[in-house]
């Protein structure tokens, strides 16, 4: 199966008898050329399948691979739930205004053909906004592949998260605290059963464009035939932590293996919070555009001064902060991300090899009656008396020879030393005699 996302939290969940994997059996084919296929069913022109069982989705989840391949435009395949007081048993409904009862209706996926998709939440049987009969939209395209993988997540407190191959799909406007208390409070008394179908007329629009209300149809191009439209849902997997509500049990199974929650930002460059506004100061007075989260993370982190931004996906406008706040609920079900900028470690410079100091030479063994063991030593306790110290000095250099400066004699005074200096290392001669003979200045 494709990539899956799991919550650490549903994880926790999870135990034998509460996954089930439903097949074909395991529906009523409402009407329509309905195929088993796989551990699925595909549907051949208008038709669908009608779930038999309810669930408690409460802290749990429904997930499935798509093939919408077949599909045709303005034809409408689909995958939703809805819940029927008394479970399906007592009959079909949804949340139009039609011949069947209205009801809570979660739809996880509708496309148009293989163009374009919608998850859409209606909690409300009325128009008076928020997740109503319209309700709240997530759009995106079909332009990556045909062949996808759909998970819904149901929090417990009513919240609900759609993935679109591992991808966050953004529900603008939904579900508010009242919505979500709503979706606990329904799915609690009655569960949820699987609807899958495939009929012409509504059809989700291209996302950035206009969204058509429920029971509109599109008005730039007439209604195909839908004789030759075909989609598959295989791999439907239903946990259910609180169990079924009404109606049989399907077979059970093993819940699907969690994937690694991806990285945060492109690279890790910025942390991410989904749905969540991170308020702060603007950098700039006006927003930039941005095709992604990524795209606004990695503007950001390109900008001087740029700390984390709050990206609004319904206009795309990216706005990049010089300073932000702790990220808090914008109340809009996922109408926006924001993120921080993480900060990059500054390398730290290798240091510079420690140089390896030259083996100091081991000095030639002086001789053992040089007074001081140094010819210097030796003459700093000549006595200053300068007929005794020319003659302490030429003792010194006889019996401390190892530090002649001229290579051979010295002599017994500065003149006589600077005389014997050899012209190769006349200059260090020289320096080295004044050293030898710097008491003969002195008197």
């Amino acid at each position: 199966m494709a990539a899956r996302q799991q919550h650490f939290l549903t994880l926790l969940q999870l135990a034998a008898g509460n996954t089930w994997c439903p097949t074909l059996s395991d529906f009523d084919v409402a009407w329509g050329d309905v195929q088993g296929e796989g551990n699925g069913w595909r549907v051949n022109g208008e038709g669908g399948v009608h779930g038999r069982t309810s669930w408690n989705l409460l802290g749990g989840s429904i997930e499935f691979d798509m093939d919408a391949c077949g599909g045709v435009d303005q034809v409408n395949n689909n995958l939703y739930t809805v819940s029927p007081e008394g479970g399906m048993s007592s009959g079909y409904c949804d949340i139009q205004s039609n011949d069947s009862p209205i009801c809570m209706e979660l739809d996880i996926d509708e496309n148009n053909g293989n163009q374009n998709g919608a998850t859409t939440w209606h909690v409300w049987g009325n128009k008076d906004g928020g997740c109503d009969q319209n309700g709240c939209v997530g759009l995106y395209r079909i332009d990556d592949s045909c062949k996808y993988h759909m998970r819904t997540e149901f929090h417990e407190d009513g919240g609900l998260t759609q993935y679109r191959n591992g991808n966050v799909i953004q529900v603008n406007g939904g579900p508010s605290s009242n919505e979500k208390n709503q979706i606990q409070s329904t799915l609690s008394r009655l569960g949820a059963a699987i609807i899958s179908t495939q009929w012409t007329g509504w059809v989700p629009s291209p996302p950035n464009s206009e969204y058509l209300p429920r029971n509109t149809s599109r008005k730039d191009t007439s209604p195909n035939d839908s004789n030759g439209a075909s989609f598959a849902i295989t791999n439907l997997v239903v946990n259910a932590p609180r169990g079924i509500k009404f109606g049989p049990s399907p077979p059970t199974c093993s819940a699907p293996s969690p994937t690694p929650v991806p990285t945060p930002g492109p690279s890790g460059q910025c942390k991410i919070f989904e749905g969540m506004n991170n308020d702060g100061t603007n950098l700039h007075s006006t927003a930039t555009s941005a095709s992604s989260t990524d795209d606004c993370c990695n503007q950001c982190s390109a900008t001087s001064g740029c700390v984390g931004f709050t990206l609004v996906h319904a206009t795309g406008e990216c706005w990049m902060k010089s300073a932000v706040d702790s990220p808090r609920d914008d109340q809009c079900g996922g109408c926006v991300t924001s993120g921080v900028v993480s900060a990059v470690p500054t390398p730290v410079p290798t240091p510079s090899p420690v140089p390896t100091p030259s083996p100091v030479p081991t000095p030639s063994p002086t001789p053992s009656d040089c007074p001081g063991g140094s010819l210097s030593a030796c003459i700093a306790e000549c006595p200053s008396g300068t007929s005794v110290f020319e003659v302490c000095v030429a003792e010194c250099s006889k019996r401390c020879e190892d530090e002649s400066c001229t290579g051979g004699d010295d002599g017994n005074d500065l003149a006589s030393c600077c005389q014997n200096c050899p012209s190769d290392t006349f200059e260090e001669c020289i320096g080295c005699c004044g050293n030898k003979f710097t008491s003969t200045f002195l008197i």
